[in-house]
C-alpha cells in the first residue's frame, strides 16, 4: 500500500510533464542540482526509495503513500521503447519477511504479462531474472523489502537490489543504481511534490463515527502488491484504540504490522512490526493513542500527531492466501471478520 500512489504520481510527472519543469520545482534555486539530476530518472536505476523507521520516524524517507513499518521500497523507471532485464537473488534467513520484485503499468496496475518474482517461490541462491520491456508507455518496476532493519542495514539493502541491464539489437547497457546520497536527496526533495499531488487526489474519511476494521475497495490503478491484505480502521472521535486479537506466523502468513496514518498527508505518523508485541502463543494487545493521551495504555503503544485531524489505522497483513488477497471489497466489519475470521483484529474504541 506504501508508496501506490507515489509511484503513480512519479510516473506522471516524468511522463506527463517535462522532467525539466519537475526538477525546477525542485531545485528552482540550484543550477548545480538541476544539471546533476535532470537525466537520472532515464539513465539510473532504483531512483526513488521510500521507508519508514518504527524505531525513529524521524529518520523516515519520502514518507507518502501509508509505508510501512519496516518495508523499504526501491523503483526503478523503464522508459518507453526501451527493455531493461533485472537479475539477481533473494536472501532467506532469519528477519526476512518478503522480498519480491513487482512491474506495473503507467495505469497503476500489475502487468499481467510479466511474472512478479517472490522469494518464497525462489531456491536459496538461485539467480532469478526480469524481463521488462516498455514499448507504448514506460513501465515501473518496484523491488519491496520486509526485513528486520535490526538485522540488515542500509548497506544490506543496497547489496541486494537487482542488477539491471539496457537491451539493445547491438549492444547491452548496464543501468547502474542511483548513489545512495542522490537517492535520498531526491527522494525527500520529492516528498512536497507528491504529498501535495496525492493529497489532491486521495479519499478522506471524515465521519464522526469509528469504525472496526474493514476490507477496502479495489486496490486496482495504485500499485498493489499482490501478497497484501489492507484493513482499514476509522477511529473517528476516540483518542483511545485499543486492538487485540491472534495471529499464527506461518510461512503461508509471514508478517503483519499496525499503523496509524495521516489522511490529509498520505504519511504514516507511526507503526510496530508484530515481532514487537506478539506473544509466543500468537496472542496480542497493542494500544494506538493521541499525541495527548495520558490514560493507561498497553505496552505496545503507537500515537498519532497532534496535526493529524483524521487518523486511520490499518493493518497490513502478507499472505500466500489468495482466496483471501483476490478477494475484493469493500466489506462491512462483519464481512471481513467472516472472511478472515481466525486473525481479525478486535478493535475497542475510547
Amino acid at each position: 500500500m506504501n508508496c501506490l500512489l507515489l509511484l503513480q504520481i512519479l510516473l506522471t510527472t516524468t511522463v506527463a510533464v517535462t522532467r525539466e519543469s519537475v526538477i525546477d520545482q525542485i531545485y528552482e534555486t540550484s543550477t548545480k542540482w538541476k544539471k546533476e539530476l535532470l537525466p537520472t530518472l532515464f539513465q539510473r536505476s532504483w531512483i526513488v526509495l521510500s521507508e519508514f523507521d518504527y524505531a525513529d520516524p524521524s529518520r523516515d524517507i519520502l514518507n507518502v503513500a501509508y509505508p510501512s513499518a519496516i518495508a523499504s521500497y526501491f523503483v526503478t523507471l523503464v522508459p518507453k521503447n526501451s527493455r531493461y532485464v533485472f537479475k539477481g537473488t533473494f536472501a532467506f534467513g532469519t528477519g526476512v519477511y518478503q522480498i519480491n520484485l513487482i512491474a506495473y503499468d503507467e495505469q497503476g496496475d500489475v502487468d499481467p504479462n510479466i511474472a512478479p518474482l517472490f522469494d518464497h517461490e525462489t531456491a536459496d541462491g538461485t539467480e532469478v531474472h526480469m524481463d521488462v520491456e516498455a514499448t507504448d508507455a514506460p513501465k515501473l518496476v518496484l523491488q519491496r523489502f520486509y526485513v528486520d532493519p535490526d538485522i540488515f542495514s542500509d548497506q544490506d539493502l543496497e547489496n541486494m537490489l537487482f542488477n539491471v541491464t539496457l537491451k539493445s539489437k547491438l549492444v547491452d547497457f548496464k543501468v547502474p543504481p542511483l548513489s545512495k546520497p542522490l537517492r535520498t536527496v531526491l527522494s525527500n526533495l520529492l516528498e512536497g511534490v507528491i504529498s501535495r499531488a496525492i493529497a489532491a487526489r486521495a479519499p478522506v474519511v471524515t465521519t464522526n463515527a469509528s469504525i472496526a476494521f474493514a476490507l477496502p475497495g479495489d486496490t486496482s490503478s495504485l500499485f498493489p502488491d499482490i501478497s497484501h491484505v489492507y484493513l482499514f480502521a476509522v477511529i473517528g472521535p476516540a483518542s483511545l484504540v485499543t486492538i487485540s486479537g491472534s495471529f499464527n506466523i506461518t510461512s503461508t502468513r509471514p508478517y503483519f504490522d499496525f499503523i496509524v496514518v495521516n489522511q490529509n498527508t498520505t504519511a504514516t505518523d507511526d507503526a510496530l512490526p508484530f515481532y514487537e508485541f506478539i506473544q509466543s502463543d500468537g496472542s496480542y494487545t497493542i494500544s494506538v493513542a493521541s499525541a495527548s493521551y495520558s490514560g493507561s495504555v498497553s505496552n505496545a503503544t503507537i500515537r498519532w500527531k497532534t496535526d493529524n485531524q483524521f487518523p486511520l489505522v490499518l493493518m497490513r497483513i502478507i499472505t500466500y492466501d489468495y482466496n483471501v488477497v483476490n478477494y475484493t471489497g469493500p466489506l462491512s466489519p462483519a464481512q471481513t471478520q467472516m472472511l478472515i475470521p481466525d486473525i481479525y483484529p478486535s478493535a475497542k474504541f475510547s
